[in-house]
């Protein structure tokens, strides 16, 4: 009866202290649960996060397209303007290149006139 008495001692024994290997496990793997379900919480901020900034770099991008068009478009209509205004003083030029020659073909008339009048009358 002792070696029973005995053995059933020795097996509560055993039981304890694999119950306490359990129960030291279990709070290991509760541990472990909790820094997950925190590590995913902070993986989800993150993400989140990402998801704000990714939205509003989309948005600059999309604002500095949108100027770069714009910009584009203002730039053409000025290069417009500018071949408008350069072929306007072409025409301004032409139009005094024949002035000129004309004023220098009155001068040349003018200055013959001037030389008849200034040269001397015979008597």
């Amino acid at each position: 009866m002792q070696d029973v008495h005995g053995s059933l001692k020795e097996l509560c024994t055993n039981s304890e202290k694999d119950n306490q290997r359990l129960a030291d496990k279990l709070k290991k793997l509760e541990s472990a649960q909790k820094n997950l379900a925190n590590s995913n919480n902070q993986l989800l901020q993150a993400r989140e996060k990402i998801a704000k900034e990714k939205t509003e770099l989309e948005r600059k991008m999309a604002h500095l397209k949108s100027l770069e068009a714009t910009d584009k478009s203002e730039l053409d209509l000025q290069n417009r303007r500018f071949k408008g205004a350069i072929e306007d003083l072409k025409r301004q030029n032409r139009k005094s290149e024949e002035e000129n020659i004309v004023l220098k073909e009155r001068v040349d008339g003018l200055k013959e006139q001037l030389s008849k009048l200034q040269q001397p009358k015979p008597q």
